[in-house]
């Protein structure tokens, strides 16, 4: 329990508390606490950045997936029947889709990644996709 909820529960002041702790050789000292706080942010930074490391893996994958070949396909008809034709490249909303991708995710690893991270963001304006849709 801590100094002051202790206090509370007692009805005594916080000061009072810790004169009798420190009479009975007891102490609030919170430094190891400081510690394992310290410590689990410091795994949290190491997580965010292996998250980071997977996210630019990713998008590098995408981006090396724009020139290869992309399999269209369809079912249907009375039969259900399955066709399909292996295009040269992807389509060009495919690639806009997967360069819209690439380009998110690493940009989300460097967001929580930033030393501001837990400061809210502004929220500025952006072009619209459903322009480029059209």
């Amino acid at each position: 329990m801590s100094r002051n909820s202790i206090a509370k529960t007692v009805g005594l002041y916080g000061a009072v508390v810790t004169k009798i702790a420190k009479q009975l050789g007891l102490s609030f000292d919170r430094s190891a606490t400081a510690a394992a706080v310290e410590a689990h942010r410091v795994d949290l930074a190491e997580s965010r950045q292996l998250l980071a490391e997977k996210m630019m893996a990713a998008a590098h994958g995408l981006l090396d997936s724009l020139d290869s070949p992309y399999e269209v396909f369809n079912f249907g008809g009375k039969d259900n029947t399955f066709n399909s034709h292996t295009l040269q490249t992807s389509p060009v909303e495919v690639k806009r889709s997967i360069m819209t991708t690439a380009e998110t995710r690493p940009a989300a690893a460097v967001t929580r990644n930033s030393p501001c991270a837990h400061m809210p963001r502004s929220r500025g304006t952006r072009p619209s996709t459903r322009a480029l849709a059209s």
